[in-house]
């Protein structure tokens, strides 16, 4: 989910040669103390060399940190005076404010004040931090719908301006937004971002350590297991921390579903235990159903059912609670892997069919296709043959061609040892290698590749 952002680095506001390094002497400031936690270090080094201007929001810090007034710093004639009018800086507190109530968790008292805000406001002179405050109010509310017609306003504003940075915060957003829809454009979108935002000078590793964690989040959901933990690896590893809660704990619900399915069981569940402590730390209901959901799961594939069930129960409940539609869908396809491992078949179908129902409403392809695979596996243990074959077909076709290569794996190998469990064993043996096709990529493609298969 998309925490609350960072004071900003724009194209800025020219100010008087020398005077941020003036005032930080006079305070007897570090750079990390006139930063505040707010920009990184190294923006204000590049601020006090000249090698980038201020936005109005950091200057106000500047000025605020250091107890200088904005006059100590600004060159008449030259700063221009929309900048530091009364307006300007009444809508800079504004948005302040209503950060602070994202960072606290009232995403829906911030968005209605930004959405009031921006009403006021004339068309064509839509404030772009405001409309960011809009669209990351609705993605932690999971409200991709509404908020991606705003990522394209915010991109226009700033392309308009030139402003590179902004360009990249619109980027973050619209990956995360379709992440949330599991449309399978996120990891080029945020790929692309992560190249921008490399190119910044200074690159805002806050920034950059965000974007690696939303791209993390799709190789979990995409089932990419070592990708994912590359990314995460980067992320931690960046010269500034991840200081937001919310990150941490989702970083750490993503890296237990990793090692989970890459079979290391001890980290996941050490993970796992992190990322419910983190989430209900900060009570984060929605990260909170994740994260039990996650640790549910984890437990499954170590063989404890009856634990495995007890959290993901708790996620399910949860969810209801919090109206959390998208966690909800995710929430019943691990029950119905729960119960179908404990051996509950009519209750995995029903929970797996529900689940299907939703992901069909919200247009979730992949939560569909896992839906299908499950009461695909389902059938097979009541002896079903056309509805394995039924199922694995849907789920084979919600997945697609290739948008999906793991989740398709997995898919063809689960067919597979459903058709094997009822005595298919020459169609099972076809399905492995359309699965180990997929897997090698590097053979080529298309019809010489099976043949040389076939000859295996």
């Amino acid at each position: 989910m998309v925490p609350p952002r960072k004071l900003r680095q724009g194209k800025g506001l020219p100010i008087r040669e020398g005077s941020v390094r003036e005032a930080r002497f006079q305070a007897g400031l570090t750079l990390e103390q006139v930063a505040a936690g707010q920009v990184s270090r190294a923006a204000i080094h590049a601020i006090e060399t000249g090698r980038s201007h201020p936005t109005t929001s950091t200057l106000q810090l500047i000025a605020r940190v250091t107890h200088q007034p904005l006059s100590f710093f600004v060159v008449p004639g030259q700063t221009p005076a929309d900048e530091l009018s009364p307006n300007r800086l009444e809508a800079d507190l504004l948005a302040a404010r209503l950060e602070g109530l994202l960072y606290t968790g009232h995403e829906e008292e911030a968005l209605r004040r930004a959405v009031q805000a921006l009403e006021r406001q004339a068309p064509g002179r839509k404030d772009a931090r405001l409309m960011l405050i809009a669209i990351d109010a609705h993605l932690r509310l999971s409200q991709a719908a509404e908020a991606t017609p705003l990522i394209r306003s915010a991109m226009a504003v700033y392309e308009q301006k030139g402003d590179r940075d902004g360009v990249v915060e619109c980027l973050d957003r619209d990956g995360y937004a379709k992440l949330l829809t599991e449309d399978p454009a996120a990891p080029m979108v945020f790929k692309r971002a992560i190249t921008q935002c490399r190119q910044l000078d200074p690159c805002p590793s806050a920034t950059l350590s965000r974007l690696l964690c939303h791209l993390g989040s799709w190789c979990v959901q995409a089932h990419d297991w070592s990708a994912a933990i590359d990314a995460y690896r980067e992320a931690v590893h960046l010269g500034d921390s991840i200081s937001d809660l919310h990150r941490v704990g989702q970083m750490y619900g993503d890296l237990a579903a990793a090692y989970q399915q890459l079979g290391d069981l001890d980290e996941a569940l050490r993970y796992a235990h992190k990322a419910v402590a983190f989430h209900e730390a900060r009570t984060d209901q929605h990260s909170i159903v994740r994260a039990e959901n996650n640790l549910g799961m984890t437990l499954l594939r170590a063989g404890d059912h009856s634990g495995a069930e007890k959290h993901v129960r708790r996620a399910l409940a949860l969810s209801e609670v919090a109206r959390y539609e998208v966690g909800r869908v995710h929430v019943l396809l691990s029950l119905a892997e729960t119960e179908l491992a404990a051996g509950k078949i009519n209750e995995a179908c029903a929970n797996a069919a529900a689940a299907l129902d939703e992901a069909t409403r919200l247009d979730e392809g992949m939560s569909a296709a896992l839906a299908q695979r499950i009461l695909g596996e389902a059938a097979a243990k009541q002896g079903d043959l056309s509805g394995v074959r039924r199922y694995f077909t849907a789920a084979l076709s919600a997945l697609g061609a290739s948008a999906h290569r793991e989740r398709l794996i997995e898919t063809y190998e689960a067919y597979s040892r459903a058709l094997e469990e009822l005595g298919h064993e020459k169609e099972a043996l076809n399905l492995v290698r359309e699965a180990l096709f997929l897997s090698r990529p590097q053979f080529g493609s298309g019809d010489r590749v099976r043949e040389a298969l076939a000859l295996a």
